[in-house]
């Protein structure tokens, strides 16, 4: 059975459709929507700042789709950190994933953001830059969306500022902090339809951008068990 947020409109039903085709007919009634990965520690999380950019690998179908689109990169979503003393939340834009009852900009603990239901790896990275000015800047625009409950970008356009969907909301975040993260090197996605000749934003052009430095990733925690 598809999942719901696929009917939601005639764009998105496509969209997702050459998705999945791609992803090799991927649906949610398989083992996607569990994770038999063990939770990982984030024991490096006090060096986490706000406005870090965070990734997870999702275990749902449409993650599955997303990295197959992707090239097979190691991750498919992503977010940006708020930080509040020992409190550590993501603001992202999500798709209604498993447990999520709503589409579009949200908030949640790191924790959650990275469950086992909904993540088997992740990273943090950070603005190469020495200023904080940006990250907090951007964060802030992040903010913006949240409280606007900006929707899902169901059509996944970067023309369209009040719809976002996750690698889009970082990069649109940063570039109104100065900082253009892919300095507008898009990617090209001739199989999405009804959009052949847009500009797409995949997670691995946002991880590989000159302006980020890898700060953490689960593999790495888990090596030092």
């Amino acid at each position: 059975m598809m999942s719901l947020w696929i009917w939601k409109t005639r764009t998105r039903i496509l969209t997702c459709l050459a998705f999945l085709l791609v992803a090799g007919l991927f649906q949610r009634e398989h083992s996607f929507v569990s994770n038999t990965h063990s939770a990982f520690a984030i024991e490096s999380r006090d060096e986490f700042r706000s406005g870090d950019i965070i990734f997870r690998r999702g275990v749902s179908a449409e993650s599955y789709a997303v990295r197959s689109l992707d090239g097979e990169f190691a991750y498919s979503h992503v977010g940006i950190i708020q930080r509040n003393g020992s409190d550590i939340e993501v603001i992202h834009a999500s798709y209604g994933e498993e447990g999520q009852p709503e589409d579009g900009v949200m908030i949640e603990p790191i924790e959650s953001f990275l469950k086992p239901e909904s993540a088997s790896a992740a990273a943090v990275l950070r603005v190469t830059e020495g200023s904080n000015k940006a990250p907090l800047t951007a964060l802030r625009e992040a903010e913006h969306f949240l409280k606007d409950a900006t929707p899902f970008d169901d059509a996944f356009d970067l023309n369209t500022p009040d719809k976002l969907y996750c690698t889009e909301l970082v990069w649109l975040a940063y570039k109104r902090a100065g900082i253009d993260l892919v300095d507008s090197k898009f990617d090209n996605l001739p199989l999405l339809i009804g959009g052949m000749n847009r500009p797409y934003l995949l997670p691995s052009s946002l991880f590989r951008g000159r302006h980020l430095r890898v700060v953490w990733t689960s593999e790495e925690s888990e090596k030092k068990k």
